[in-house]
């Protein structure tokens, strides 16, 4: 051989190793930073799973393990389990973006004779498949690599795959010398020994359902095509086999499941065709009533699946009695009744303690928070949560020493003996307005106490009923009467019925900006609006009997900025006059109308003078009324069809004096929107909200918007809000919430189109 050709293949082999290397280091580099930097997810929620993953391999006594997602870490009280059946538990549940295969993948790790397995999994269509989120399981195992050995070796083209996300992150993280973290519940300190969430969840905080449960999931298997739910179930079985194999025995139970978000057609038959069909599916044994998890909304926390104080323990009874009958264990955990209740929804209010009634249909106010302690004046209001504040415990306001006026709500119906001994400074209780003496129940005791000059203020209307009662009449030398209404009437009359007619303002509604009149004032409807002379008067809202205007209404009120007409007003049954002032109208004056009717106002001859002055809150957004829990808000449904061509959309904060609060599936449907800006009231956005809305490419959340602020469905859901959108779709959020919209447990599905809105 010559030497030419001797070096001629020594040129080829460095240069074949040279672009071997070069092929191999950004390997290398990956491989690095991923595996042997420091970790910087390991105090985020996910970096949770290496505590359980270590209690796991650590705990070699006969145990209980208890498998599947966060509706395990939200929902076991390990400590009671351990208690009432003698074994050592492990909560090895933590997050459904993780998936149901990579927690029995793990669990492996330490699975021996004697042991209990518990897979209880979520209901949807995620939890049970064999889902695999590289992103999330990469973040969770930072910093505890030698769990990568326990994860099924067909996820590991998935995890080649997201290491190169993954090390940018993290590289970037270690160079800004900042740490990914979460908030609230979903901080890691939450978590003690055992993996249970132990964050406080008194109530129910959620708006609206995030994830509506469906069981169908049968499947007869007579086809060729094995579905995710099939393969599912196969590995599952397999999984069976390797823990009976190592002389453990798996339980199939139930995840918590609030009844409100289970699918409307869901009924007695077919729950019970998916729990039978799940049966002879499994080869374990379902020792749980499915049923009796699903539980009353009241039992839940920020999800369908997450339980609050009262839900916990609930649901772990009923676990622990499940697992003592497969046990032969005879002894009583703790009786139904026993129980605690639904503890229900978070009372909005920062000034009262509020509790259930025994109907759990009313509120009890039982004392005052610190901050209403420091208040000079409290105002009661007629509902919290949509629930009717209903009665004033005994000593309830015992200690407010700087309480002057307190303000009682229309719905109080009862006040304790001695309500306000301890308000020494209290010196008047004011009456709603149109509340008698009969509407209140009341003792000889009400006052004991009290401020010996306090003064009950009662409505002008009602006082006689007050001093005609019985137990009222005690306190005479207390009870004052004081007009409530805002606005001066006159009775008129039509076809024998009376109605009344505003023809003025009181002293108090003539120092007012913002001004509604009434739908009816002792016992009448408001009808006509004859004036309302005001300098300081700038809105004004008529009740839904008014149907008329009367010439020179407004005349003497300069100021005023809006008249806004009620809903049901249209250019054909709302009687408007020629001259609506004495003279010019003033500079910006509106007439607002009801959004639905807004075409509708289109005048003609002499009241065509008008037409410029009408408008409305919502020009652009279809919208659907809620009333439930949270009071009455609108959801966005759809773009109306004189705005399908707008590129540039805003959803308002408010129209018509509701919050607009929601954006349903596929709003924005066929339109031509490509910029999207949120009104500051969003709280959520449903599945598959911007399905379909194939030219939006950038929606931009209000200043100051937190991520826990507005619920999106996450990795958890069906679907996203994004799915059947635009690809590049993005949302622009305040740069100083940006990491916290990125760490969040529901955003998160979205962090790589989240960016900082520089704009603001």
């Amino acid at each position: 051989m010559s030497d030419n050709t001797v070096r001629t293949k020594k040129w080829f082999v460095r240069i074949f190793a040279l672009l071997l290397v070069l092929f191999m280091l950004p390997f290398a580099v990956v491989g690095v930073i991923s595996f042997f930097l420091p970790s910087v997810y390991e105090d985020t929620f996910v970096g949770e799973l290496s505590e359980k993953y270590e209690r796991l391999s650590k705990t070699d006594d006969p145990k209980i393990v208890v498998i599947g997602g966060s509706s395990v870490a939200f929902g076991l009280d390990s400590g009671m389990m351990e208690k009432q059946l003698g074994m050592k538990v492990v909560n090895f549940g933590l997050y459904a973006d993780l998936g149901t295969k990579l927690m029995m993948d793990l669990s492996k790790a330490n699975i021996n004779k004697g042991d209990i397995v518990v897979l209880t999994p979520e209901l949807n269509s995620q939890t049970l498949s064999l889902y695999f989120n590289a992103k999330t399981a990469l973040q969770a195992m930072d910093g505890n690599w030698k769990m990568l050995k326990n994860v099924g070796t067909d996820d590991y083209e998935a995890i080649i795959g997201g290491l190169w996300t993954f090390a940018g992150n993290k590289i970037r993280y270690l160079v800004t010398g900042t740490r990914p973290e979460n908030d609230g519940a979903y901080k890691k300190e939450y978590f003690n020994e055992y993996g249970d969430n132990t964050f406080d969840r008194p109530y129910n905080v959620m708006t609206e359902i995030q994830n509506h449960i469906s069981f169908d999931f049968r499947t007869d298997y007579s086809d060729t095509l094995t579905t995710d739910y099939e393969a599912y179930i196969d590995y599952v079985n397999d999984y069976v086999k390797y823990c009976n194999r190592k002389g453990a025995i798996c339980f199939f139970s139930f995840c918590p499941m609030n009844k409100t978000a289970v699918d409307a057609d869901e009924n007695e038959d077919t729950i019970y065709a998916f729990y039978n069909a799940l049966r002879n599916d499994l080869d374990c044994k379902i020792i749980s009533n499915i049923n009796n998890y699903i539980l009353d909304e009241g039992y839940f926390f920020d999800s369908e699946f997450h339980l609050n104080n009262s839900g916990v323990v609930v649901r772990t009874v009923r676990l622990i009695d499940d697992l003592k009958r497969e046990l032969g264990i005879t002894t009583l955990t703790m009786r139904e009744e026993d129980l605690p209740a639904p503890s229900g929804f978070k009372p909005e209010n920062t000034i009262l303690v509020l509790e259930s009634n025994e109907n759990e249909d009313g509120w009890i106010i039982t004392g005052l928070t610190k901050e209403g302690l420091g208040c000079s004046e409290i105002v009661i209001p007629a509902t919290v949560t949509g629930i009717p504040v209903t009665e004033i415990a005994s000593g309830a306001f015992n200690g407010a020493n700087k309480l002057v006026t307190l303000e009682l709500g229309k719905n109080i119906s009862k006040i304790g003996d001695s309500a306000f001994i301890g308000a020494h400074n209290l010196g008047k209780v004011i009456f709603a307005e149109g509340v008698g003496a009969d509407d209140i129940e009341i003792s000889e005791g009400l006052l004991g106490g009290a401020n010996q000059s306090i003064e009950l203020v009662v409505d002008e209307a009602k006082y006689n009923t007050f001093l005609d009662s019985s137990v009222w009449s005690s306190f005479k030398d207390k009870i004052k009467s004081e007009v409530k209404s805002d606005f001066e009437y006159t009775v008129l009359e039509e076809n024998g019925t009376q109605y009344l007619a505003v023809t003025g303002l009181t002293a108090t509604g003539k120092t007012k900006d913002v001004l509604t009149v009434p739908d009816e004032y002792d016992g009448k409807p408001v009808k006509v609006l004859k004036n309302v002379a005001s300098d300081a008067l700038k809105t004004l809202r008529l009740g839904k009997n008014v149907t008329a205007i009367e010439e020179k209404a407004l005349a003497g009120a300069p100021a005023i900025e809006k008249l806004i007409l009620p809903s049901t007003a249209t250019a054909e049954n709302f009687a408007l006059p020629v001259t609506l002032f004495e003279s010019s109208v003033p500079e910006g004056f509106k007439v607002m109308v009801y959004w639905e009717n807004y075409d509708k106002f289109v005048f003609t001859g002499d009241l065509a003078v008008h037409n410029d002055l009408i408008d409305t809150d919502n020009k652009t957004l279809k919208l659907e009324r809620v009333d439930d829990y949270s009071l009455s808000y609108w959801k966005v449904t759809g773009v109306l069809d004189s705005a399908k061509n707008e590129k540039v959309l805003t959803i308002p904060d408010e129209v018509d004096g509701l919050a607009v609060c929601g954006i349903t599936s596929k709003a924005f449907e066929g339109s031509a929107v490509e910029k999207l800006y949120f009104g500051k009231n969003m709280t959520s956005v449903q599945e598959l909200g911007f399905s379909g809305a194939e030219h939006l490419t950038e929606v931009y959340l209000p200043v100051g918007m937190a991520p826990e602020v507005i619920s999106v469905p996450n990795a958890m859901s069906e679907h996203l809000m994004t799915e059947g959108a635009n690809k590049n779709i993005r949302f622009f959020v305040d740069p100083n919430y940006v990491e916290r919209f990125k760490s969040d447990y529901f955003w998160s599905s979205y962090g790589g189109i989240i960016f900082p809105n520089e704009a603001n």
